[in-house]
C-alpha cells in the first residue's frame, strides 16, 4: 500500500514470527523507505514521529494503538474490523478501509496523510470523550450498577 505513495516512508514498530520475511518483502518493494525497529517499550516517540498509523490487523477488539495514536494528535487508517469502527470517525479522525483491500489502504493512507492535521485534532477529541480514564471509569461504575441491581 506504501510502495505506490510517493515520499512516504514506513515505520513497522513491534516484533513477531513472520518479522524476517516481511522485512525482505518490504525492502524489495520500498527499499530505504521502510525500516523495521521491533518491539519498544514506549512508542511514543514514535507515534510523534510519524503523521499516520497504519493498521492493517485482519482481527482486532479495540486496540489500544488507535487510542494512543490519537493522544499524539494522529489518524490512524485501519481496517474495519473488531471494534475499529467504533474507534473511528470515518474520513473525520482517520480512514476505515475494507479489510484486504490494498489499494483501499493505500487510498486511505494518502487522504489521511492529505489531511493529517484535521484528522489528528479529531482523533484527539474522539479520543479523549471515549476513552478517557474518566468516561471509561463512569461506564464501568454504570455497568457494574446495572448488572448488581439485576442480581440483588
Amino acid at each position: 500500500a506504501v510502495a505506490v505513495l510517493d515520499d512516504v516512508g514506513l515505520v513497522v514498530v513491534g516484533d513477531g514470527p513472520d518479522r524476517e520475511s516481511l522485512e525482505s518483502t518490504a525492502a524489495a518493494a520500498l527499499g530505504d523507505r521502510v525500516r523495521f525497529v521491533g518491539a519498544v517499550s514506549d512508542p511514543n516517540p514514535y507515534y510523534q514521529a510519524c503523521d499516520v498509523l497504519a493498521l492493517a490487523s485482519k482481527t482486532e477488539g479495540q486496540p489500544a494503538a488507535i487510542i494512543e495514536a490519537a493522544q499524539a494528535d494522529m489518524a490512524t487508517v485501519a481496517y474495519g474490523v473488531g471494534g475499529i469502527p467504533d474507534m473511528i470517525e470515518d474520513r473525520l479522525s482517520g480512514v476505515i478501509v475494507t479489510p484486504d483491500d490494498v489499494e483501499g489502504l493505500s487510498n486511505g493512507l494518502a487522504l489521511a496523510l492529505e489531511h493529517s492535521e484535521a484528522f489528528g485534532k479529531q482523533a484527539w477529541a474522539t479520543a479523549t470523550s471515549r476513552f478517557s480514564m474518566q468516561t471509561v471509569a463512569t461506564q464501568w461504575a454504570e455497568l457494574i450498577g446495572q448488572v448488581t441491581a439485576k442480581s440483588g
